[in-house]
């Protein structure tokens, strides 16, 4: 019966009352509704059910069911303003500021849909529970703005009480059109993991929505907190996609509570908010934002470029450290840890190859749960469920990797991180919720070595990218304050490519050998999951940049790719029809296939946003192209050598044994460019384009 009284707590739509004893669903928060073979429905009280009757309470009176007639009975839920009639009958002051603000939004062309209010309270009931109430009021303005008529929120689901207060229509007379429960969902987002089985959705379709109408919603989520595993804290955007005339952020804290407040700019301007602030209230009320807009292309991140609004309470980062590390990270080891450590790892020659068994254990036969942190905890599960289990997130593959290695004497770290392409840590509001990932480290001999569980094809050492310079804390020691990953080393990740081409005619044959390093492997590895099919697919997607009329004639892969201790090399032959074009009787020209350069993205003379030119990598290509007997070549570019503040190109002509070489380098030491850097970048990007695109002539 606990699940059923869950059900109720979570408003999930309804679940149908199964014919048993009847308790919990005896509520005087709601009434049921049964309904019959023949259509026919009826509310009241559900009394008892047996195997052969139902007996329900319709009108005061009990009215018995033969069973077998009986198709389904549902638990509805009472909303506030179920009865109403009308919208002014509503004394709230906020539905009336909703009400009264709507008359002043016609239909747009421009704005699907206006918030009229969108209001966040906060209230701290005692040092481990608050209470979130999220009120919205929205008016349609085109057709496409329809489709916000499906309103949801989410949340945890341990140790929440959630309820959708109330949601319906405002219709044109005044009258109101209340959410039918049928409307009404409560949808897991991770149930095929059910360790990580935490995050819902509450999604609620509004009815008699039409152009310009108004609707109003209010949710309650009352939550139990924890420092560690689920700390109170707040990440707001600030700006929505849509205008918002008027957004409240506000928080009750009675108990005193240190609470900490920051405010992220981002690259957006907005208006100011008005703060009202002491030591048991805080509030920052928005009036007239403007729907945001990102009219430029490759921005590293949303989460840097949005202006947003940061809270948590209590303490500091180095506290967090402690506590994680006193009730994590302890000496003392379960038999579980010290039986897995020693079945798996207790007979190795030297610590790496201890840990490169570790490693490869985990992160090859326990699949991975691809579910972020910030749905599900910030702490790992226990020993037993981690030996035994069959999936696990990245948190726990680096905990259970850390554990392992620690009972075996080895000095391994755990690390959280935040994404090097987001906005800054906020030490101002400590809490583990604004890191985005977490890996580990070992100190060999002074050099840093990391081993990440983010892909399962990843190996010893590599690391992905976006934990380059990435702000860190780590967990499992207390002596380190908030501090940064190492700066990743551009010949850690990239791709190699040998081109050798011969144009007959006006064809071109061309082998491609690419060979890949670091992380750049992993995508690379998982073909050897594909079907024929779907690998011959893509094989004629990556055919699209060598010309309109290409045939592949042979592919292979070099080594094979489970083997994790040889790089990825692909080779593959094409034949490229029509790849030259004839200028008279002496004379072709081409351009050289496959290079993929394009200066588009940097078309603008100036730009508001970081612009992100790609990863700290390097790519190097070889072309050797021979032509027929008889033609020379004729002409072909000046050589460039041009850089930026992040990155270098070379790239270098010359001729050899009658044949045309052409050496391409480039390299990223840092590819995320700022505003201030980017008329830099626009040049060197312009001319590497410039030069990838000139033409090559040969002459008889």
């Amino acid at each position: 019966m606990k699940k059923i009284s869950y059900l109720l707590l979570f408003v999930i739509i309804v679940s149908c009352v199964s014919f048993g004893p009847n308790s919990e669903s005896e509520t005087k928060t709601g009434f049921h509704i049964i309904i019959l073979n023949n259509g026919a429905e009826y509310k009241g009280k559900l009394i008892s059910a047996t195997d052969k009757e139902v007996v329900f309470m319709i009108n005061g009176e009990n009215r018995t069911f033969n069973k077998e007639s009986v198709n389904k009975i549902q638990f509805r839920q009472y909303r506030e303003y179920e009865n109403v009639k009308k919208v002014d009958e509503i004394k709230d002051k906020d539905i009336q500021f909703i009400r009264k603000s709507s008359k002043k939004w016609g239909r747009s062309q421009e704005n699907g849909y206006v918030t009229l209010l969108s209001k966040m309270s906060y209230e701290i009931l005692d040092n481990n529970t608050y209470r979130l109430n999220i009120k919205k009021g929205i008016k349609i303005l085109n057709e496409d703005g329809k489709k916000a008529s499906t309103q949801y929120f989410y949340y945890l689901k341990t140790n929440s009480d959630v309820k959708l207060k109330y949601a319906f229509t405002i219709l044109k007379d005044g009258g109101i059109s209340t959410v039918d429960e049928e409307a009404v969902n409560d949808e897991p987002i991770n149930n095929s993991y059910p360790n990580y089985d935490e995050l819902r959705r509450v999604k609620f379709g509004l009815k008699d929505v039409d152009l310009e109408s108004v609707f109003v919603w209010e949710a309650e989520i009352v939550r139990k907190i924890d420092g560690l595993s689920s700390p109170f804290y707040i990440e707001e955007n600030i700006l929505e996609s849509e205008p918002v005339e008027k957004k409240i952020i506000e928080i009750n804290n009675p108990l005193s509570i240190k609470l900490n407040v920051k405010f992220y700019d981002g690259y957006i301007d907005y208006p100011k908010p008005n703060i009202v602030r002491n030591s048991k209230y805080f509030s920052a009320s928005f009036d007239n934002l403007p729907g945001y807009v990102v009219d430029e292309d490759n921005i590293p991140s949303y989460s840097m470029i949005l202006p947003k609004a940061y809270a948590s309470l209590g303490g500091d980062f180095d506290a967090i450290k402690e506590n994680y590390k006193n009730k994590y990270f302890k000496n003392d080891y379960s038999d579980e840890i010290k039986d897995y450590s020693l079945k798996y790892a207790g007979v190795c020659k030297n610590e790496i190859e201890t840990l490169d068994q570790i490693y490869d254990r985990i992160n090859r036969n326990i699949e991975l749960a691809r579910v972020p942190f910030s749905q599900a905890r910030y702490t790992p599960l226990d020993d037993k469920t981690l030996v035994n289990s069959s999936y696990l997130n990245v948190l726990d593959k680096s905990y259970y990797f850390t554990r392992l290695a620690n009972a075996l004497g080895v000095n391994v770290e755990m690390i959280f991180y935040k994404d090097y392409k987001d906005c800054a840590v906020v030490s101002e509001c400590p809490s583990l919720r604004q890191y985005d990932s977490v890996l580990c480290k070992y100190d060999n001999g002074g050099i840093s070595l990391y081993y990440s569980f983010e892909n399962q094809d990843y190996s010893s050492g590599q690391r992905p990218l976006s934990s380059n310079y990435a702000e860190a804390l780590n967990i499992s020691r207390s002596d380190e304050s908030l501090t940064r990953l190492d700066k990743l080393n551009a010949e850690e990740n990239g791709i190699e490519i040998n081109y050798i081409c011969d144009i007959s005619g006006a064809d071109l044959t061309l082998k491609r050998t690419t060979t890949l390093t670091g992380v750049y492997q992993t995508s690379w590895r998982d073909k050897r999951r594909l079907s024929k099919e779907k690998f011959e697919n893509w094989l004629r997607m990556r055919t699209k940049s060598l010309g309109s009329d290409v045939a592949i004639k042979n592919y292979s892969f070099l080594n094979d790719l489970s083997d994790y201790k040889k790089e990825v090399a692909f080779q593959e032959e094409y034949l490229i029809r029509n790849f030259t074009f004839s200028s008279g009787e002496n004379f072709k020209f081409f351009t050289m296939p496959s290079i993929q350069r394009d200066a588009s993205s940097t078309a603008k003379a100036y730009r508001r946003f970081p612009y992100d030119a790609g990863d700290v990598s390097y790519e190097r290509i070889k072309f050797v192209i021979g032509v027929p007997d008889g033609y020379k070549f004729y002409h072909y570019p000046e050589d460039l050598n041009v850089k930026f503040s992040g990155g270098v190109f070379s790239g270098k002509y010359s001729i050899k044994d009658e044949k045309l070489i052409l050496e391409i380098s480039t390299v990223y030491d840092d590819a995320l460019v700022f505003p201030d850097k980017y008329a830099e970048y626009k040049k060197w990007s312009e001319e590497t384009a410039r030069f990838c695109k000139e033409w090559i002539m040969i002459k008889k």
